[in-house]
């Protein structure tokens, strides 16, 4: 778990933008992503037989190490990253459940 609090925080905003529907895919539901990628998203950097990017390997284990993480597991690894990026979990907790204000929002004071 170390590993992916690690890359999250190296991630720049664009592959946060990117991650998000991965963790939403692997952590909550599945709103029409395509293997936890947005559709054509898993060729990206493949094309003309590039290897693919430091981010796209991340990605690619996040997806497998998590595959059979139980819940608490789960819970552990969005706290951490509640911590790190506020401003990103409340997008995960939008898109999880739109309808649900999200809980690290500050428009409740």
């Amino acid at each position: 778990m170390r590993y992916l609090i690690q890359w999250f925080g190296e991630f720049s905003d664009m592959q946060k933008a990117d991650f998000l529907p991965v963790l939403v895919q692997r952590f909550g539901h599945n709103r029409g992503y395509v293997n936890g990628l947005l559709p054509g998203m898993e060729t990206l950097g493949r094309l003309d037989d590039r290897p693919p990017t430091l981010f796209q390997c991340r990605i690619e284990l996040f997806t497998e190490w998590t595959e059979y993480w139980d819940i608490p597991q789960k819970d552990r690894l969005l706290q951490q990253i509640r911590e790190i990026d506020p401003a990103f979990f409340a997008k995960y907790e939008k898109e999880v459940d739109p309808d649900v204000k999200s809980s690290s929002s500050d428009d409740h004071v």
